[in-house]
């Protein structure tokens, strides 16, 4: 017989009946579960403690990292010659930090860090890497942070330690404004040295206690670090060898600074040994040029921040070496305009560290000038490198050796002017000089002319006492004729103007019958006297105020018949215009000679034209008149013969 529907009905509400009563656990069930719970249990939690640990390492070797870096910089990083570039603290300030030791100020909760309390027994920190210390000579250098203020990051966990029953405890943890681990315990900074005190041979060791978070023992700081000792092999450790920040830094830089402080003295005083065409000793550069110690000069802040002079021995920047002067004898740049902007353009060595410029004396009398650099250290005398550039090297007493060459060789200019302008020294039967040049051939004073930049630009004659340029000793001219010709160039023609041996224009000025040719010697300016070097041209060296030109006459002619004939002599001009003669009427008798005598009470000297018209024949003859009023041929050679 089948059961009933509501027989299979209440069948299944017994069923679920067994899961929903409200009857408990028995003992034997709770003790099963808690067995398997703990059994799990067992199995995770060492696990999920392991990757706790393996993120802490990873995150303590990115902090020694981290710092290293800030220390000396990238790893592996080169410059264009394939030295290693250390940069960072080391690369700014040329030596390992200086580790710090803090005591804790219970009253202010923080710890205090004395300026001068320098310890290596593990227990200082390289603070400043993240703030600029106020003591010691080399922190002008430093360009940190390198790194941010280091901020505790488990500030609860030293709570628990009382701050005098658990010092260390609660020094390892306190770690606000110190270096720590991903356990939040301090780092331990450690200088290794293999010369004692020698900070070039220190090793710097970045030292975290690891996992195991047990001190290291004070011992170990007297000798070297023992990275397999037991309490140190979950330590985590980066060292910085002197092979990566000394020698690194340094390797080839000495050698560098040498060539640029040979190359620095090149500019300023020119090649070693150089001497000019003649055998005379040449100072090229700057003092070559400018015959003055270059000015030094300092940054200064304030409303208007620039570079400003300074004097006496005070550390500076020769700026002129680069920077425009507006000395008209500067020919420079002489180095290559250093990189940076403001205070920070600076002129520096192999190690980036700005090279120092000092004056011994003042601008006009300094007796040498010293370029230094501070060497590798940045700051120890024993190992800094300089040269010095003395003032006998390119002085003789209190003129410098270029301008006495110079003054030399302007004097050479203006003697070939005054030739230019006299002619060639050449002298008759009497010792007189003969003249020629522009005066002889012209006989009137040059036309001194202003180079005008006008529309269009060019040479416009200026009348007066004012600075010119005789073109006309180059540029052709029209003579008055008759003897008077212009027969140049009687100079060779100057690039722009004519100038002395410092390339500054040559003043000419008229004056009172006298031509002044004058140099602005050294100072290159005309209006001071005091070094001008100079020529006079005088009238009367190459005018004579009265000569009588005297001669012979023959008569030769078949007739025997005696003739008159006119002696003229064309002796001056008319603003050079019109030649100028005087004239005598002489009577030749026939088969006979005579004696003619021409006065002219004024004459230029030089190749004068004399001429004899017999109303037949026109004869011609020149005659030089030298200075001082004498003629060649003389008076017993000067014939004419009429036939």
């Amino acid at each position: 017989m089948k059961p009933s529907a509501s027989a299979k009905c209440k069948k299944k509400y017994n069923f679920l009946s067994l899961f929903s009563d409200n009857r408990g656990f028995t003992l034997v069930e709770i003790l099963v579960v808690i067995t398997i719970m703990g059994f799990m249990a067992a199995m995770v939690v060492p696990f999920a403690g392991h990757i706790g640990r393996n993120q802490r390492i990873r995150a303590t070797e990115a902090r020694l990292k981290e710092i290293k870096t800030a220390i000396i910089g990238m790893d592996n990083v080169y410059d264009e010659q394939g030295f290693p570039i250390v940069r960072g603290y080391v690369g700014d300030l040329g030596e390992l930090p200086k580790l710090y030791k803090s005591t804790w100020n219970i009253d202010q909760s923080q710890w205090v860090w004395p300026p001068n309390k320098v310890v290596n027994d593990g227990k200082g920190q390289p603070r400043g890497l993240w703030e600029k210390p106020t003591n010691g000579d080399n922190w002008i250098n430093w360009k940190g942070p390198y790194l941010s203020l280091p901020t505790d990051p488990f500030p609860d966990d030293a709570k628990k330690f009382d701050s005098d029953a658990d010092r260390e405890l609660f020094k390892k943890r306190q770690n606000h404004g110190k270096l720590s681990d991903a356990w939040g315990i301090s780092l331990l900074f450690w200088k290794q040295y293999v010369t004692p005190g020698d900070e070039t041979t220190a090793t710097l060791w970045i030292i975290s206690e690891g996992p195991d978070k047990k001190s290291l023992t004070n011992e170990m700081f007297n000798g070297s670090y023992d990275e397999a000792a037991a309490a140190n092999k979950d330590n985590i450790v980066v060292k910085i060898t002197p092979n990566q920040w000394y020698r690194a830094r340094n390797i080839g830089k000495e050698e560098r600074t040498r060539e640029i402080l040979k190359a620095l003295r090149k500019a300023i005083i020119g090649r070693v040994g150089a001497v000019d065409d003649i055998g005379r000793k040449n100072v090229e550069g700057y003092l070559g040029d400018l015959g003055i110690w270059p000015k030094l000069y300092t940054w200064a802040e304030g409303n208007s921040p620039g570079w400003g002079w300074v004097s006496g021995a005070v550390y500076g920047q020769p700026v002129d070496l680069w920077r425009q002067e507006t000395d008209p004898r500067w020919k420079g740049p002489y180095i290559n305009e250093p990189w940076g902007k403001g205070k920070d353009q600076l002129i520096r060595d192999a190690w980036g560290n700005a090279i120092k410029f000092k004056m011994k004396g003042t601008v006009s009398e300094a007796a040498y000038l010293r370029v230094l650099s501070d060497g590798i250290d940045q700051g120890n005398f024993a190992d800094d490198l300089f040269i010095d550039i003395h003032a006998h090297e390119w002085q003789e007493g209190s003129l410098p050796i270029m301008d006495q060459k110079k003054t030399q060789d302007t004097e050479g200019i203006l003697e070939r002017i005054q030739k230019a302008l006299l002619g060639p020294e050449a002298f008759d039967a009497s010792g007189r000089r003969i003249i020629g040049g522009y005066l002889g051939d012209l006989g009137i004073w040059p036309k001194l002319y202003r180079w005008a930049e006008s529309n269009p630009p060019g040479w416009g004659w200026v009348s007066g006492a004012v600075y010119g340029q005789p073109i006309n000793l180059w540029l052709d001219e029209a003579g008055a004729g008759n003897g008077f010709h212009w027969r140049g160039p009687y100079i060779p023609k100057p690039a722009n103007q004519l100038k002395d041996a410092w390339g500054n224009p040559i003043g000419f000025e008229l004056a009172n019958d006298k031509l002044f040719i004058v140099s602005g010697g050294p100072d290159g300016d005309l209006s001071k006297a005091n070094d001008n070097i100079s020529k006079v041209i005088q009238k009367s060296d190459w005018q004579a105020t009265r000569l009588t030109v005297q001669g012979w006459i023959h008569n030769d002619r078949p007739d025997k018949k005696g003739v008159t004939v006119t002696i003229s002599v064309y002796h001056r001009t008319k603003d050079g215009v019109t030649a100028e003669v005087v004239a005598t009427e002489v009577y030749a008798p026939g088969a006979s000679s005579v004696k003619f005598n021409v006065v002219a009470n004024e004459i230029i000297c030089g190749k004068r034209m004399l001429v004899l018209v017999d109303g037949i024949q026109r004869q011609v003859r020149n005659i030089f008149i030298g200075a001082g009023g004498t003629q060649s041929p003389a008076e017993d050679r000067l014939k004419f013969y009429l036939r």
